[in-house]
């Protein structure tokens, strides 16, 4: 897959389509990415996600209109997609800062938003540390929450919060399902898995299910059988595997000549032993299908 031919033909489709009602699995099925990957390599390589994206350069544009045409406010917000004139001005004003009548009258100033130019530079991707190996069927069980894709940096970490506080704090209170968390590691794996039913990824702090019966509260993900790339991280958490993160989509998948990404999904694995350590180690797998 040509990376960056892809998000020029992304950019350019949002252009076309602007005035549609469009979002980040619209623009990904044009150019034959799933949403997953695509809204992921995104926020990586321009520093916005898609629907961010698409709703800047709407309010961008509706700022242009003000100024040169003689629409009224409202006709402007429905033909950039908002319902009533008080959600499009709320927006407006967040993004630009001004309302749109101090726009209209030039009391303010427009925040600039152009289309994005694509330059994905390649570097020495086959340095990172990394193996290939093939995995049987996978089968995790654990904690899962459903988020939206251009949700996941902020609310996977609480909900990491959330359960440390409601059920790792109790991990010694005999119930069934403490013992179930500490059989089966879970806190060791963490998980992202395309939910295709909307615009969100189902999430997972899990461990490696073994065998018997899983109690209420605790959900089994499973994945066939499948090569992984596994990356590994040094260093700190979330630092590190932030790190690795970026370089896997700047330097390792624009960069590989043998492998593509697989299905949608990616695993974190973390070690035992202390996170804010600079030797802690952890690592990021992902599926891939040899070329």
């Amino acid at each position: 897959m040509d990376w960056t031919a892809s998000f020029i033909n992304a950019i350019d489709y949002i252009e076309s389509h602007l005035l549609e009602d469009i979002d980040n699995k619209k623009v990904a099925k044009a150019v034959s990415i799933s949403s997953f990957y695509f809204e992921k390599a995104f926020l990586i390589y321009t520093g916005y996600n898609v629907n961010e994206y698409i709703r800047n350069r709407k309010l961008y544009k509706a700022a242009l209109d003000i100024q040169s045409t003689s629409l009224k406010i409202i006709d402007i917000a429905l033909k950039y997609g908002y319902q009533t004139s008080q959600a499009f001005t709320k927006a407006f004003r967040r993004f630009h800062s001004y309302s749109p009548s101090q726009i209209k009258n030039r009391t303010g100033q427009i925040k600039i938003f152009l289309p994005l130019k694509i330059n994905i530079s390649i570097q020495g991707g086959n340095k990172m540390d990394y193996k290939v190996e093939e995995e049987k069927e996978l089968v995790f069980v654990g904690f899962k929450t459903t988020i939206k894709e251009n949700e996941g940096y902020d609310k996977c970490p609480k909900f990491w919060d959330e359960i440390n506080e409601k059920y790792f704090s109790n991990i010694n209170d005999g119930s069934e399902l403490s013992k179930a968390i500490m059989k089966y590691s879970i806190g060791s794996f963490a998980i992202c898995v395309n939910n295709n039913d909307s615009n969100c990824f189902d999430y997972y702090i899990c461990g490696r299910y073994k065998e018997g019966e899983i109690p209420n509260g605790l959900e089994k993900v499973s994945f066939k059988s499948s090569l992984w790339a596994k990356f590994k991280c040094v260093g700190p958490l979330p630092s590190a595997l932030q790190t690795v993160n970026n370089e896997i989509w700047h330097e390792w998948v624009i960069n590989n000549h043998e492998y593509t990404l697989g299905f949608d999904a990616d695993i974190e694995y973390y070690s035992t032993g202390d996170i804010h350590s600079d030797n802690y180690e952890s690592e990021i797998w992902l599926p891939v299908i040899k070329k």
